[in-house]
């Protein structure tokens, strides 16, 4: 784990927003550096700064409202991602003709070589036999 990989996901790292193993293997990244030790306690203090300075300030209502609507912006995200792929799944099924026709392609092309190569390999074989034929006087 680099330093930089580590920055680059802090914001995430201070709110818990990653997976399992990403705060494993960055925690172990804050052990061994002492500056990305310094930085990641430096943003801990501003978050709870920030928390705090906004605590009297917010209605519980409009919290609660933000709070809702980033629970339909990510079931939109949801709902768009499943469609996406259930659309991805569809087209590719739509196109599975293409395939086929292309593997027929490939193979009446294949079939044409061998009977082009029998074509051409009989007649030098009859006019090679022709020449023995030949009488010398």
């Amino acid at each position: 784990m680099t330093c930089v990989y580590a920055g680059g996901r802090l914001a995430a790292y201070l709110n818990n927003e990653l997976s399992v193993d990403h705060p494993i293997a960055i925690d172990s990244n804050f052990t061994e550096c002492q500056a990305c030790a310094d930085v990641v306690r430096e943003g801990r203090e501003l978050s709870e700064v920030v928390k705090s300075a906004g605590d009297g300030l917010l209605d519980s209502e409009l919290v609660e409202q933000v709070r809702a609507s980033g629970e339909m912006v990510l079931s939109r995200v949801s709902a768009e991602q499943e469609v996406a792929r259930t659309t991805g799944i569809r087209r590719l099924v739509e196109n599975v003709h293409l395939v086929w026709l292309a593997s027929a392609a490939c193979v009446a092309t294949a079939v044409c070589a061998l009977l082009a190569t029998a074509v051409v390999g009989s007649d030098c074989r009859g006019s090679m036999s022709g020449r023995g034929n030949i009488a010398l006087d």
